[in-house]
């Protein structure tokens, strides 16, 4: 199921749930049989779930972009590192990036 946030009011988009706040995507995700949620942001996005969220899944590639978006600093003293998979450039990949899983610290 896709929930979408979103400040336009009168927005809507075929096959996903379309929500103006995060209180309202919170109250529809309670209904979602499988607990597993994924956040796609912007940044703003991103920075409202960190409060709820137990777990990040984080790509991070290792080069610098031209970006108006950005993932929010992440809090040591509130998420643990516990996987770090780096992988190196291929043929049909040029980039160096990384699968980082935090878990919050309770």
């Amino acid at each position: 199921k896709n929930v979408i946030i979103t400040r336009n009011k009168s927005y809507k988009a075929e096959g996903c749930v379309v929500v103006n706040s995060i209180d309202e995507s919170l109250k529809v995700l309670n209904n979602i049989e499988n607990k597993e949620v994924f956040v796609i942001g912007g940044g703003e996005i991103y920075t409202l779930f960190l409060e709820v969220s137990h777990t990040i899944e984080l790509t991070r590639i290792h080069n610098s972009f031209e970006a108006d978006a950005f993932f929010p600093a992440i809090d040591t003293t509130k998420w643990l590192l516990i996987t770090e998979e780096k992988n190196m450039p291929t043929q049909d990949q040029p980039y160096t990036y990384s699968y980082l899983t935090y878990k919050k610290i309770s």
